[in-house]
């Protein structure tokens, strides 16, 4: 778990410096028989059972992830992230969920910026010297969204990172994946995508 640690809260972007974080589910209870969802904000809110699946983890009232735990581990979270998970030994994910979106003004292009500036500070290094793989349009549950695919050096460490974003009028989710290597390796490109695949929004579709 140390190398995870390594990554966690250094080179990925979080906006709750200057924004609200989405309340986070942190247990649940039954009350008069139906069972509800305790918030991280102390209050709480009773389980649409044609809205979560049985199968899903509720990670925040409007964000799910449906992975098999075989496939993916919960592992003890820090920073920005609601969960995180391990792959195997050395693929890594996590999501950030915040309540910051379109009317706010975000845009893909912010997150891709703030994804390589967040890197490059981390890394000790200029924005130019940090390495871009990719950047393509992707999906999370139907929402249009975007991928960057990026390098980092973290404490003497190569990594390669993937965010895979999805903006709302007033949800913001990233979808991160990372491994230690200076390539996007074909393995961590198929868990990442299968990572991105077990994600469930709970929003309005987001208009392509």
């Amino acid at each position: 778990m140390k190398i995870a640690s390594i990554a966690w809260g250094c080179a990925c972007v979080s906006l709750f410096a200057t924004t609200t974080v989405a309340q986070n589910i942190v247990g649940t209870a039954v009350i008069d028989g139906k069972r509800v969802e305790l918030l991280s904000d102390h209050s709480w809110r009773y389980v649409d059972p044609e809205a979560l699946s049985s199968a899903c983890t509720g990670l925040s009232p409007r964000v799910e992830f449906c992975g098999s735990k075989p496939d993916w581990r919960p592992i003890p979270t820090t920073g920005a992230f609601v969960q995180t998970y391990v792959h195997g030994s050395n693929i890594f994910a996590g999501l950030i969920v915040e309540d910051i979106g379109r009317a706010q003004n975000l845009s893909f292009k912010t997150l891709r910026t703030l994804s390589i500036s967040s890197a490059a500070a981390q890394s000790g290094v200029s924005e130019k010297a940090i390495p871009v793989y990719d950047v393509f349009e992707t999906e999370i549950d139907e929402n249009p969204g975007e991928t960057i695919i990026y390098g980092a050096v973290l404490k003497g460490m190569k990594f390669v990172f993937s965010n895979s974003y999805v903006i709302t009028d007033d949800l913001t989710v990233q979808a991160y994946v990372w491994a230690v290597g200076s390539e996007y390796s074909d393995e961590q490109r198929k868990w990442g995508e299968d990572f991105i695949d077990n994600i469930r929004l709970h929003v309005e579709k987001v208009a392509h």
